[in-house]
């Protein structure tokens, strides 16, 4: 998807999620929710976009599919900078950021989502500025995934985050 195909790729997420529905097929219900709340981002309406971005999730969590789970967790953390809550932000692409870096995965991915990033997180990073920005991410990094997830779910999670065991 580029940000200029969202008249082409918003009715065929909208089919996508109707025939996932229909069918009970979670992988293409999470791609479907995914790609609409990618839509509503790249317009702005991140409001609109956290709550598919975390239908997306709970669905990468039901088929335990590690990569999106932390794709999801990224577009979470854009919506939430983009509702006004830099920490949380950084905090959450921070934990995304190290389990891409567990996974071997190269976050050199879709210009559009590389776009999205450097636009909604370098608006926390600027909101925060640069110590307490880093100090976010660093604590994401630091802080166990499942709780990451746990919180970009809005799950009631523990008020002291576990730690990321050292190596």
């Amino acid at each position: 998807m580029g940000l200029g195909e969202l008249d082409l790729v918003e009715p065929m997420a909208r089919e996508a999620l109707s025939l996932a529905e229909a069918t009970r097929d979670a992988r293409s219900e999470h791609l479907a929710h995914h790609f609409l709340a990618d839509c509503l981002l790249i317009r702005g309406d991140c409001a609109g976009a956290l709550p598919r971005y975390r239908r997306s999730l709970a669905l990468a969590v039901e088929i335990n599919d590690r990569a999106e789970i932390g794709y999801e967790v990224q577009g979470i953390a854009m919506a939430t900078a983009g509702c006004g809550q830099p920490e949380l932000a950084l905090r959450l692409a921070g934990a995304a950021a190290a389990e891409f870096d567990a996974l071997a995965i190269d976050l050199s991915g879709p210009s559009f989502w590389t776009a999205l990033l450097d636009r909604y997180l370098g608006q926390a990073r600027s909101a925060l500025g640069g110590k307490a920005a880093d100090a976010a991410g660093e604590e994401g990094r630091r802080t166990g995934f499942e709780y990451s997830v746990a919180l970009a779910l809005d799950n009631d999670v523990p008020s002291v985050p576990p730690r990321q065991p050292s190596l």
